[in-house]
């Protein structure tokens, strides 16, 4: 029978992948983990017996094998479980907007053909697309889903003058906004952060929103292009519950991943 050091049987033990200290190959040996000799005296000190040494790291690289499964195959459920929930939203969505454009066929409604660049509807209903452009913005979504459409069937005429929209001013129909809401302070919290970091750059006090050439605002939460609106009030009036409610998705989600311990 071949006797090893604990210095040798560590070595032995890194050389195969265990990673472990001479300390715990000592305890160990005194929990009868490990088979070894105790030493006559402190200068001798433990000896390992080396065929059973080899035969542990045997079965501890195959249980840590094992657990590394379990994670992965725990992972892969988690990712499957997200992906039929935004399959089944993604079905919802374009249950809804078939249900619209039937009414407005059953009314009469014509549209008229649109003069800016038609918007594609995978950027209307592709939501694993939405959260992968979030990152910037704690992952609350940036984009508004709405329906396509022409300026002046989506609102009223713009406003002759352009609107200069405050801090406070936003701030103030921010407030209105959530009394009627009843959701969690962290995900107002970030529907709010995402409002202001698009609305404002850096320090500026006013709003700044894209209009086009006949002075409808583009809503700046959704690409390639966003819904026109004839003034910016209403634009953000009507972006605020939307992105309340994409960050309370998100929100949803981080906390089912970390129950999960993901």
């Amino acid at each position: 029978m071949a006797w090893l050091t604990v210095k040798e049987a560590l070595d032995l033990l890194k050389s195969e992948g265990v990673s472990v200290s001479d300390h715990m190959i000592r305890r160990w040996l005194r929990e009868g983990k490990l088979k070894g000799k105790r030493p006559k005296n402190r200068k001798e000190g433990w000896r390992v017996d080396q065929k059973h040494l080899i035969q542990f790291i045997q079965s501890k690289k195959s249980q840590d094998s094992q657990t590394s499964t379990i994670h992965i195959y725990e992972a892969y459920e988690v990712l499957k479980k997200e992906r039929d929930t935004l399959l089944a939203e993604n079905e919802q969505l374009k249950a809804e907007l078939e249900y619209l454009r039937k009414e407005l066929s059953d009314k009469g409604i014509n549209k008229i053909k649109k003069q800016e660049p038609e918007i594609d509807d995978h950027y209307l209903f592709d939501l694993s697309l939405l959260y992968a452009k979030s990152e910037d913005h704690g992952g609350v979504p940036v984009e508004i889903m709405q329906d396509e459409g022409d300026e002046e069937e989506f609102d009223e005429a713009p406003l002759v003058e352009k609107e200069k929209i405050s801090r406070e001013k936003v701030m103030k129909i921010w407030q209105e906004q959530i009394k009627r809401l009843n959701d969690r302070e962290e995900v107002l919290k970030r529907a709010k952060e995402v409002l202001f970091t698009t609305l404002f750059k850096e320090d500026d006090r006013y709003a700044t929103i894209e209009q086009t050439e006949k002075g409808y605002y583009i809503c700046p939460f959704r690409s390639p292009r966003g819904k026109y609106y004839g003034s910016a009030l209403k634009l953000i009036e009507t972006a605020i519950p939307v992105l309340i409610k994409y960050a309370n998705i998100q929100y949803g989600r981080e906390l089912e991943r970390q129950k999960l311990g993901y």
